[in-house]
């Protein structure tokens, strides 16, 4: 009997170091972002503009890779604003601002300038944000309203120092979920997403975006993949992830669609022991999850596991696909790991050391463990749900003088994140994106 567990000992023994061996040396799909992906709606699109001081009027709008893109030469009209043409560029004056748009289309996935029918459309982040212009939404209506952006300054001064230490914050499952029930995110709340972005650029900080690329509500049968499903909800969600990106934030590919099951996104699991999926199919919704992103023109190279669940083999199958993985390795506390993928290519690892702000009420305890690792000269880094702050009634403040078209918004001191921000500051910290890549 004895000699019979032995053997099954060994045996289990071997399986598992072969298990390992043949994950090592996986040959894992291929992934290629090369070329360039240019999908426009095939026809155009009647949507409502209210532009500031002037009544609103319907247009014809298209959509190119998500985005929503408006006829050029009439919106800069109804801006009030001019438009050449400069050698190769256009030159477009709203005010005492001008900037250049190359005429040719684009080339790029994050699309700028693009024609249909003899006509040149405008990306509305491209036209609206160099001049100070912001967006407001209502898919109900089917309108964009358009106002100047009057920020009411917070007491906080920016960080100016070099001599700050380097600290991380990623804000936890951002999704496209408005159109389903009970979302996280309509338009109204990605609106506050976009103002305590530039709260955060004000106070010349960085941050990460954990952006679960794929939407899935299987009790509402509701999925949404905003690279491929073009309509007026995701074209306001793009907009505030590029608002974001434009404004210190970096994309973290959070999962593919961040559930498994009946679960839907954010709630479920992805990875990890209890995954459904094959071998195979776990690599194909890394590929997918990257796709996603490469269609908008966005950077594919940092990911995190749902709820950090991770096997062994698919943590080195995270490490094939990308740069760098944002959670702690296995056993490795509270330090950067540095691991070399199957390519022999570094791959870091990032731990949020200071964990999470948990809810409302238990900032505080976030807060001490921020003051408690900066004492001790540590990584500090944690995630923070927007929706935090977002749903409170007192931090992000919005105000619209449709008179005078001028959307009126600040953050409040007295915030979650503005305390966070106060706290590692004052320890010799500063939310960065790392500096070892």
């Amino acid at each position: 009997m004895k000699l019979l567990k032995r053997i099954a000992v060994l045996a289990t023994f071997f399986g598992v170091l072969f298990a390992l061996t043949s994950v090592a040396n996986a040959d894992f799909l291929p992934y290629n972002e090369s070329g360039t992906f240019l999908k426009v709606s095939e026809k155009t699109v009647p949507v409502n503009i209210k532009y500031p001081k002037s009544s609103k009027k319907q247009i014809n709008a298209i959509f190119c890779n998500g985005r929503l893109c408006i006829p050029l030469k009439s919106a800069v009209a109804d801006l009030g604003g001019n438009l050449e043409t400069k050698g190769n560029n256009f030159k477009i004056t709203i005010g005492e601002k001008y900037i250049f748009i190359p005429i040719e289309p684009s080339v790029s996935n994050k699309c700028v300038m693009v024609y249909k029918d003899s006509v040149g459309y405008i990306s509305l982040y491209s036209l609206l944000e160099p001049f100070d212009f912001v967006p407001s939404f209502d898919v109900n209506t089917n309108t964009v309203y358009i106002y100047k952006k009057q920020y009411v300054e917070d007491t906080q001064p920016a960080v100016t120092s070099q001599n700050f230490k380097e600290a991380y914050i990623r804000f936890e499952d951002i999704m496209a979920d408005g159109l389903d029930k009970e979302p996280d995110y309509p338009t109204d709340k990605l609106e506050k997403l976009m103002y305590m972005s530039e709260y955060m650029y004000r106070r010349g900080q960085q941050f990460y975006i954990a952006w679960i690329p794929l939407y899935v509500n299987p009790k509402t049968n509701y999925k949404n993949n905003v690279s491929l499903d073009y309509n007026l909800y995701n074209s306001c969600f793009i907009y505030t992830l590029d608002y974001m990106i434009g404004h210190g934030g970096k994309i973290v590919l959070h999962g593919y669609s961040h559930q498994y099951g009946n679960e839907k996104s954010s709630v479920g699991y992805e990875w990890g022991k209890g995954t459904p999926y094959s071998y195979t199919e776990q690599q194909q919704r890394m590929i997918n999850a990257k796709t996603i992103a490469w269609r908008l023109g966005y950077e594919t190279d940092i990911f995190e596991f749902p709820h950090y669940g991770a096997t062994i083999p698919q943590l080195r199958m995270a490490e094939h696909y990308f740069k760098i993985i944002y959670q702690e390795y296995p056993n490795q506390g509270t330090v950067i790991t540095t691991k070399l993928n199957d390519k022999g290519n570094k791959v870091y690892y990032i731990p949020t050391t200071a964990e999470y702000v948990k809810n409302l009420y238990k900032s505080a305890e976030t807060i001490e463990k921020i003051k408690k690792l900066a004492s001790n000269g540590q990584v500090v880094s944690l995630f923070y749900h927007p929706k935090i702050d977002i749903t409170s009634q007192d931090a992000v403040s919005i105000k619209s003088d449709d008179d005078n078209g001028i959307k009126y918004w600040s953050f409040s001191e007295y915030s979650v994140l503005s305390a966070i921000i106060d706290t590692v500051n004052a320890n010799g910290y500063s939310f960065r994106h790392t500096s070892f890549w």
